[in-house]
């Protein structure tokens, strides 16, 4: 009989195979980042420390808002832009403009001789970075809740 994925024989059981690799365990217990079927609403806190992780004299996007505008406009203008935020969250979406990237080649370096090469960056949107950054401390902070539980990567 021919032999599978790791030694797996053709023809077996790849389910009765899975459970003995991955026995069934109690479900890791984590902060809920749905409640009630709702996803909870993005804070004034979120925003203030969202902005405040924007970093400084970055290239701006296809918009030339620089990040430098947005975290001013997070901190002056933060029921306006919480509500943005808390829209875009609501609705799964985040409006087309945040999409676009504008492609820039950065030439690196090269001896003498050597022809260019170029480095592709791709630079985007500040409110859209704004609103990526809210969302992924919120996944950080979910993980970090994981790992201070029961570990069990290696059970």
């Amino acid at each position: 009989m021919g032999r599978g994925m790791r030694g797996i024989a053709c023809g077996q059981n790849v389910m009765e195979e899975a459970r003995k690799l991955f026995p069934d365990q109690a479900p890791l217990e984590c902060t809920d980042l749905v409640v009630d079927g709702q996803v909870p609403a993005f804070t004034l806190d979120e925003l203030h420390e969202a902005a405040e992780r924007l970093r400084k004299g970055k290239a701006p996007g296809p918009g030339k808002i620089p990040p430098e505008v947005c975290k001013i406009y997070a901190k002056e203008c933060e029921k306006e832009c919480l509500e943005v935020m808390k829209s875009c969250l609501e609705k799964g979406q985040v409006p087309k403009e945040w999409k676009v990237a504008r492609l820039v080649l950065s030439e690196k370096e090269r001896k003498e001789g050597e022809k260019a090469k170029y480095r592709p960056i791709c630079l985007l949107n500040g409110m859209g970075k704004l609103c990526e950054e809210m969302l992924a401390e919120r996944l950080r902070n979910d993980v970090r809740s994981w790992k201070k539980s029961e570990c069990r990567q290696y059970d």
